[in-house]
Formats: C-alpha cells, sequence, structure tokens
C-alpha cells in the first residue's frame, strides 16, 4: 500500500513525500535496535515489530497528501475491471524486467555457499554498498522521468521523450561513474571502517572489498538500466525488459561458471587443488570474486540489449553534444581518480590503524575525491543549470 501511494503521488510530480518514507523505516528500524529489544525475548524480534510499525506509519505519511489530491477512496472489490486486469497484466512482466539485478545476486549467493566460508556474508555486505548510490541516485532517477516519459508519449512528443530520456541518462553518468570509481578505489577502506570490529577480521574487511570491487565495476550498467526502463514502461512495453532480463539471468550464470573456472586455472596454485574441484573451491579464498564480475557482466549485457532494441523501435533520438559530454567528464574523473591514489598513497594501512583514524582518512579522501571531482567538473565548463531538465 506504501508503493502505490507512492506511485499515484509519483505520477501527479509529487516527489518529495514518497522520497521521505525510507527515512521512516531507517528511524524505525534504528529505534528497535536500541530501545525495543529490551522488551522482547529474543532481541532480534523488536526487528520484527519495528519493521511492521514503520510500514503503517509509512503509508499514513502519504495519506494527507493523497487527501490533497483527491486520491484518497475507499477500497473496493473489482477484479473484473478491465483496468485492474490490465494493470496486473503489466505489472507481472515489469517485476521480472526490474528485478534483474536481485535474481543475479540471490543466484551468486548460491552459488557461494559452494565457495570458502564467508562468501556469501562477504557478497552480500558489499551489495549494501552499491545499493546507496543505486537506491538514491539511480532509481530516484528512474522513478522522476517515468512520469514525464508516459505524458510525452501519449501526447506522441517523440522530440519532448527524447530530451527528457537523453537527461535522465547524462544526470546517471554524471553521478554513477565517479561513484563506480570510488567504491572501486575506496573499497578498503570503506569495508574496514564500517565493519572491520569485533569478529569482523581484517581478512573479513579484505574479502569483501574484493567483492565491492567486483559489483561496483557494474554500477552504471545497474543504474543506466534503471533509467532505460522507464522508456519501455512508460510505452506499456513491459514484455522487452523481460526479454532482456532472462537472457542477463542466463548469461550470468555462464559468466559465473566461465570466470570461476578461470580463476580455478590462473590463480589456485596446483598444490592447492587436491581433492578435486569442489574440495578446492571450498578451500581457497578470493573466488567469490569472480560472482561479483559476473552480476557485473550481465547488467552490461541487460542494459545492451535495452538499448538495442530501444534503438530498434526508433523511438528515441540522442541529442547532440555527447562526444563534447563525455570527454570533458572523463577529464574530471580521470582529476578525481589522480586525486584518490595521491590520497591512498599518503594513508595508512587500514586494516591496521585504530577506529578514529580509519574514519578520518576515509573522510579525507571522499571529501577530496567529490571535492575534485566537482572543481574539475566546474573547471571543465559544468554549471548546475546544465542539469536541469529542460
Amino acid at each position: 500500500l506504501t508503493a502505490l501511494a507512492a506511485g499515484a503521488l509519483n505520477s501527479f510530480q509529487r516527489f518529495g513525500w514518497p522520497a521521505f518514507t525510507p527515512i521512516i523505516l531507517n528511524l524505525c528500524m534504528i529505534a528497535g535496535a536500541l530501545w525495543g529489544r529490551q522488551y522482547t525475548d529474543p532481541p532480534i524480534l523488536a526487528m520484527g515489530w519495528a519493521i511492521l510499525a514503520a510500514g503503517a506509519l509509512q503509508l499514513l505519511f502519504q495519506l494527507p497528501q493523497l487527501a490533497r489530491l483527491d486520491l484518497l477512496v475507499l477500497p473496493r472489490w473489482g477484479w473484473k475491471h478491465p483496468d485492474v486486469r490490465k494493470v496486473v497484466r503489466l505489472m507481472v512482466p515489469t517485476l521480472v524486467g526490474s528485478s534483474v539485478a536481485q535474481v543475479n545476486l540471490l543466484l551468486d549467493t548460491f552459488i557461494a555457499a559452494m565457495l570458502v566460508h564467508g562468501s556469501q556474508s562477504w557478497l552480500s555486505t558489499a551489495d549494501r554498498f552499491l545499493e546507496f548510490p543505486l537506491g538514491v541516485f539511480g532509481i530516484a532517477l528512474g522513478t522522476v522521468i517515468l512520469p514525464t516519459l508516459s505524458r510525452h508519449h501519449v501526447n506522441t512528443d517523440r522530440a519532448g521523450f527524447s530530451k527528457s530520456l537523453d537527461w535522465g541518462l547524462r544526470m546517471t553518468m554524471v553521478i554513477i561513474v565517479p561513484a563506480m570509481l570510488g567504491l572501486m578505489l575506496l573499497a578498503l577502506p570503506l569495508v574496514s571502517t564500517i565493519f572491520q570490529y569485533g569478529k569482523f577480521t581484517a581478512d573479513a574487511a579484505r574479502m569483501t572489498a574484493l567483492s565491492v570491487f567486483g559489483l561496483s565495476f557494474g554500477l552504471p550498467a545497474f543504474a543506466l538500466v534503471k533509467t532505460v526502463l522507464p522508456a519501455f514502461y512508460a510505452r506499456q512495453d513491459t514484455r522487452t525488459p523481460v526479454r532482456a532480463g532472462l537472457v542477463a539471468m542466463v548469461a550470468n550464470m555462464v559468466f559465473n561458471i566461465a570466470l570461476l573456472a578461470l580463476l580455478y586455472m590462473l590463480w589456485v596454485p596446483d598444490a592447492a587443488k587436491d581433492g578435486g574441484v569442489m574440495a578446492t573451491l571450498a578451500r581457497v579464498p578470493g573466488l567469490h570474486f569472480a560472482l561479483g564480475i559476473a552480476s557485473a557482466l550481465s547488467s552490461y549485457l541487460n542494459l545492451l540489449l535495452l538499448w538495442r532494441w530501444l534503438r530498434k523501435e526508433d523511438v528515441f533520438d540522442l541529442q547532440p553534444g555527447w562526444g563534447r559530454f563525455l570527454s570533458r567528464m572523463l577529464l574530471a574523473n580521470l582529476v578525481m581518480v589522480g586525486a584518490l591514489l595521491y590520497g591512498l598513497h599518503l594513508a595508512p594501512e587500514f586494516t591496521e590503524v585504530d577506529k578514529w583514524r580509519r574514519i578520518g582518512w576515509l573522510a579525507l579522501l571522499v571529501g577530496g575525491g567529490a571535492g575534485s571531482y566537482g572543481l574539475a567538473m566546474l573547471g571543465l565548463g559544468f554549471r548546475p543549470r546544465d542539469f536541469r531538465e529542460r
């Protein structure tokens, strides 16, 4: 119901209120972890109650906005209504097309169970780092442009459709490419600073950072898919994303097996191959890196198929200026990479220093990287007005 309310508000260009609802979930989970555990046995039950309360509060938070738009109506059973059937018919393939990355991660986690102990945790923990830029920027951009693209499609405004999608693609590139490079270069500092406490050892931090590095390689594809999908959904084409998604899922499994075999041959010493292939996979650390790279490659394949079919349907034209845009953005990212590499050269070994030194150095690295990227963008002629949708 919360998602339904958010979708209704988004269709009326009300993005702020639905965007705030995840904060309610986080606050409830924090409250449950800090205070609710004192009143439940076992303490973990507090998190379940906190999430349940958050769902109710998220819905209640949006009801006044729905009422102002005269959208707050009593539910009625209308399964035979043609519009209800149409929504169901469009919704099922949409779920498949939108969840390719999540399904691939689930398959990766299943394969990780056959690798060295801890591989599943390293993979799932690494995914948390990708969810931040994806959730804050990638999915948000897709959510914002979907109503606009739908309006342009209904009005048969091809030029407006192209401009809106082009703007979404550029905004995604501006944000996600430096995020990818930052995550890849700062994988170990991030993991060590946030997680390396208690039973989470330095070795676990290194193995998790390896997963972060591999998955981050696919971050632009993950985000661009979220931006391109609304171009299909706005035209009520839900079958094409399903076709691309199914191909990507099969490819992910093929990539998993192929890359694991490649690492087995090139990485694992002959002396460690005693006992057969499966025993070696369960004994040698680091092979989970192949799973992250496989997910990244399959996501790029998904993006390539979606882009090919979108261009084939001739509903979108790239706007002029992409060559200059990409060259300037590349230079800005090179400046940021240079600043981060210099900072990492000066920084201590993150797994060996105390908590406060980690936090201080990570803040310097993140701030320095973001600052150098922003200044480089300004120096190369980018201005805030360039990122406004026209």
